[in-house]
């Protein structure tokens, strides 16, 4: 008898297959350089994003919850989210390849699910709370749209190396400038609300709005490190290129978050449940 695990394995098996083939397409084609193929990349990504947008579904069901309450599904989630927003700003812009860079974070975030414990266990009561459900909703809008502005600022990158000549190519290189700063303008006010949903909950908890643990200081470091993005890009005129680096390296203090942070509670034998306290 089929059980609900069975179909969530399924599901996301399917949805990890359709990214990486899905990868593949934009990939040979980003380099041949023929771009209405990726449209075929859009497609596939969107049909694996269905099934995973139902394995969501099931799995809060199943769960009784919003999947984000361990490891494995904060990440299933969070690389979802990715996807979804990667997608959006992809048929708002008509730039039919963030895909390119953007599914390559979420095969990795996949592949640490797939590492994780799969099993749906009870809610434990210090995440009962309205503030924690916002924290980590909001995390996951943030982080998508920060993974977008990376997605965005790679790939500027890499036209602005291959130097083609000509009005298409400013062109080019001005809309994927324009379309980090827009998702980063995006993402930037749900990693406020994420932070400080996060030190409200901290407060429920354990009494303190701040404790200076490893999750909270690399949750306010990476708001700090948006601020400044934004910030040099109004005040200082910081466009393409710089912005474009300093949008990456960005981006890796999310991931300092959300792994790096991760390992630290390992080896202090201080996890909480895939995304610690703060």
């Amino acid at each position: 008898m089929t059980t609900l695990s069975d179909i969530e394995f399924i599901l996301l098996i399917l949805a990890t297959g359709g990214y990486l083939v899905a990868t593949g397409v934009y990939w040979r084609f980003l380099f041949a350089g023929r771009v209405p193929p990726h449209w075929w990349a859009s497609r596939l990504a969107s049909a694996a994003l269905l099934a995973h947008i139902i394995w969501f579904g099931i799995r809060a069901y199943h769960a009784g919850h919003l999947p984000f309450y361990n490891g494995h599904e904060f990440s299933a989630s969070f690389a979802g989210g990715i996807v979804l927003v990667a997608l959006i700003f992809e048929r708002l812009s008509q730039r039919r390849d963030l895909g390119a860079f953007a599914l390559p974070i979420v095969l990795a975030l996949l592949a640490y699910a797939w590492t994780l414990p799969r099993g749906v266990g009870p809610l434990i009561p210090i995440f009962k709370s309205l503030w924690m459900q916002v924290h980590v909703l909001t995390a996951i809008v943030a982080y998508a749209c920060f993974a977008t502005t990376f997605a965005a600022s790679c790939l500027y990158l890499l036209m602005d190396r291959q130097g083609a000549a000509g009005s298409d190519q400013s062109a080019t290189l001005a809309l994927l400038d324009r379309i980090a700063y827009q998702v980063t303008i995006v993402g930037f006010p749900f990693m406020t609300v994420c932070v400080i949903s996060g030190a409200i909950w901290s407060d429920h908890v354990w009494g303190r709005y701040w404790t200076w643990d490893p999750k909270e200081t690399w949750s306010l470091i990476t708001w700090l490190f948006f601020a400044a993005y934004l910030h040099t890009r109004y005040k200082q005129g910081w466009r393409q290129r710089k912005a474009a680096i300093l949008a990456i390296i960005g981006f890796l203090t999310v991931l300092m978050n959300f792994i790096g942070v991760e390992l630290i509670y390992q080896y202090s034998d201080a996890t909480f449940f895939g995304f610690g306290k703060g």
